[in-house]
């Protein structure tokens, strides 16, 4: 009877036990779910503050671009001013109409072809450092004939080592069993079939 009582009263304490940590882990949960939807919010919110940030900027150097632009047309309108009420010099008052990329074709029967190449003019700006790729050597004056170069070829007999020691005769080797079963005879233990 004693053991019965103890055996109820450790299932209902494990039953408590088992209770509360079955709220405490529902209550644990339900923070973890609050706290990363704040999380979430707070990231959220921060996104959007980022890319309002890069919109004001974005708006800005646009801002700062288009400005920029106006500065430099107003410049250009002015140069263009500045210029026609500049006198041109009589040759580039008004450009004769036999010059220019067009006049150098002349048509054909055929279509139009190429009229007169403009003629390269030498490099201003040169250094007095030597330049060894500008040099291209020419073919030489002479040009020599080849040698043939014999060479000399003798035959040699082969040469043949010499063995040193001992080298068998022709009949050691027909002895060769016998000696090997003297030899497994002095010792014993052993055998030919081995």
């Amino acid at each position: 009877m004693k053991h019965l009582k103890l055996i109820i009263l450790v299932s209902l304490c494990s039953l408590a036990f088992g209770c509360t940590a079955a709220k405490q882990s529902a209550a644990t949960d339900t923070a973890s779910i609050e706290w990363r939807i704040k999380s979430l919010e707070e990231s959220f919110l921060n996104f959007r503050e980022e890319q309002r940030r890069q919109a004001d900027q974005s708006t800005e150097k646009a801002e700062e671009i288009k400005e920029r632009l106006d500065a430099v047309e107003e410049q250009i309108a002015s140069l263009k001013s500045d210029a026609s009420v500049a006198a041109a010099p009589d040759d580039m008052a008004a450009p004769p109409e036999d010059k220019g990329w067009v006049t150098d074709l002349k048509p054909d029967e055929d279509g139009w072809v190429e009229g007169q190449k403009p003629v390269p003019s030498k490099p201003t700006a040169q250094s007095g450092e030597e330049k060894p790729w500008a040099q291209v050597p020419g073919p030489p004056s002479v040009i020599p004939e080849p040698k043939v170069v014999k060479r000399h070829t003798t035959t040699k007999k082969p040469v043949v080592a010499k063995r040193k020691g001992l080298v068998p005769s022709p009949c050691m080797i027909r002895d060769l069993p016998n000696i090997v079963r003297k030899i497994l005879k002095a010792h014993a233990g052993h055998s030919m079939n081995s």
